[in-house]
Order: structure tokens, then sequence, then C-alpha cells
């Protein structure tokens, strides 16, 4: 067993010393919460620019796709021809082809446009 007067003689050695360093300062706190806060600030600007972009983008698509679903007064129904002519009987076959008036190059003979 450890006598009590020789742990009461390692407590007092190690009261003596001094504590270590501590592993941040006074300063370094500061500059750490100033980095933070600059991240917060510039991440809600990033995430209010996005929704603001977003509200613009669904709100052009909402007034480009709002029509009012009343049709015009001149429109014809697809089912009636366009046209209010009668147009005459179809020939039985195609008109006969008549030969040009121009007969074509001789062999060998010059083209001129």
């Amino acid at each position: 067993m450890v006598r009590e007067d020789d742990m009461r003689a390692t407590f007092d050695a190690l009261s003596v010393r001094e504590s270590p360093p501590l592993a941040f300062t006074a300063a370094d706190v500061i500059a750490n919460g100033g980095q933070v806060r600059k991240r917060r600030t510039r991440n809600l600007a990033v995430a209010g620019t996005t929704i603001a972009v977003a509200a613009v983008v669904a709100g052009v698509f909402v007034l480009s796709t709002d029509r009012v679903d009343t049709p015009p007064e001149n429109l014809t129904p697809a089912n009636t021809p366009a046209t209010t002519s009668q147009l005459g009987p179809r020939p039985a076959s195609p008109a006969p082809m008549h030969p040009t008036p121009f007969a074509p190059p001789a062999p060998g003979a010059p083209i001129h446009p």
C-alpha cells in the first residue's frame, strides 16, 4: 500500500508545476468567430439568391402557362373545310405531256447559259 505521506508529497509536487498551455487564445476565438459569421452570412446570401431565382423562374412559368380557356369567336371547328368554294371533279387520268419547244443541243455544241 502507498503511504499517505508519499501521496501528499506527490500531489504537492504536481501542484507546484505550471499547467500546460492552452491550445487556443482569446484572439484565436475572436478570429474564428468572425470567420464563422462571414461564412454564415455568405451561405445566407447564396440561399436567398437561389430562392429568388427559383421564385422568378416559377413566376415566369406560371404566367406563361396561365391562359384563359375560352376560345376566340372567329375559330372554325377542325371538321369543316377552311374554304367556301367547291372543287370540281378530279380528272380520270393526268393531262398528256406536250413536247418542249426547245430541241436538245447537238453533241459537241457549246452550251451557253
